[in-house]
């Protein structure tokens, strides 16, 4: 686990997400992912310090893991990106968990001892599986192109990625 956030850290996090979506292609079942981070993590480290940044990724772990289910898997990649993979999930659904929880990151003051509550807002990135998807480095990839657009877009976004299959002749 990791041991800021209590959540998996992003080896286990990837070789338990990496046997879902091979369950999920075996039994073609749906699979989605929602790739976040906190919105100005640095601003919040330059102004109350490193600890005040920690302590909003503790909470925000929080948030995300009490609004998931028991099959959900949910980990720490690194810095203050997370990722909540969702076995059994096909993209609307998980776009609107994405949304549920951007809200409610959005509407979740954050204590940081000695400077009261802070609010952050967080960019979300959705991708699904398309057929069979056989790696989990392609719905990452997904994802990360997704939370890269809602952080294009600008702060508290969800982005789900749209998967355009070319065919040669």
């Amino acid at each position: 686990t990791d041991s800021l956030t209590g959540t998996l850290n992003r080896r286990h996090f990837m070789d338990t997400t990496r046997r879902e979506l091979e369950r999920c292609t075996r039994y073609p079942k749906p699979f989605s992912l929602i790739l976040f981070d906190v919105d100005g993590l640095r601003k919040i480290n330059d102004t109350h310090g490193n600890t005040a940044g920690d302590q909003v990724l503790i909470q925000l772990a929080r948030i995300a893991s009490e609004g998931m289910r028991d099959v959900d898997i949910l980990g720490r990649l690194g810095g203050e990106e997370f990722c909540l993979a969702m076995p059994e999930t096909e993209e609307g659904s998980a776009r609107m968990v994405a949304e549920r929880l951007q809200e409610t990151i959005r509407n979740t003051p954050m204590a940081i001892p000695g400077a009261g509550p802070v609010h952050i807002t967080a960019s979300l990135g959705v991708s699904a599986c398309v057929d069979a998807v056989e790696h989990i480095d392609t719905l990452l990839r997904w994802a990360d192109m997704a939370l890269q657009q809602a952080k294009h877009l600008g702060p508290g976004q969800v982005v789900v990625y749209r998967h355009i299959e070319t065919i040669e002749d």
